[in-house]
């Protein structure tokens, strides 16, 4: 009898944590879907052991950050706009023009042709 008890108990414990895990962050899940069913419904020391997992990852973090760097050396464009990283607004020059040919070399434009047949009369 006291046999069927202890599996009441441990079904109800289990369908409980069923019911409790979706609603807890993915740190407090990683560390308790492990942990054994006992007097405590996510077993013993789970605080501290939550509390462990979150230095870990705020270390990982902090090696990470120092191993990454950042891609300055690639270019990047913006509608035909170097957008350059870390410059202040003092010392911002706009890139020059990629197109070498200016419109007076190519000849003089329609509206250019209509002011001088309007000034001639």
């Amino acid at each position: 009898m006291l046999d069927a008890w202890a599996n009441v108990h441990h079904n109800m414990s289990v369908s409980r944590r069923a019911v409790i895990m979706p609603h807890l962050s993915s740190q407090v899940k990683t560390v308790s879907k492990d942990q054994p069913v006992g007097e405590v419904l996510f077993g013993e020391n789970l605080g501290e052991k939550v509390k462990a997992a979150k230095a870990l990852e705020r270390k990982s973090m902090v090696i990470k950050a120092s191993t990454s760097r950042p891609d300055i050396f690639l270019p990047k464009f913006t509608s035909n706009k170097i957008k350059l990283q870390n410059t202040s607004s003092k010392n911002f020059k706009t890139p020059k023009n990629f197109r070498t040919e200016s419109r007076s070399s190519r000849g003089p434009t329609s509206s250019s042709k209509n002011l001088k047949k309007y000034r001639q009369t």
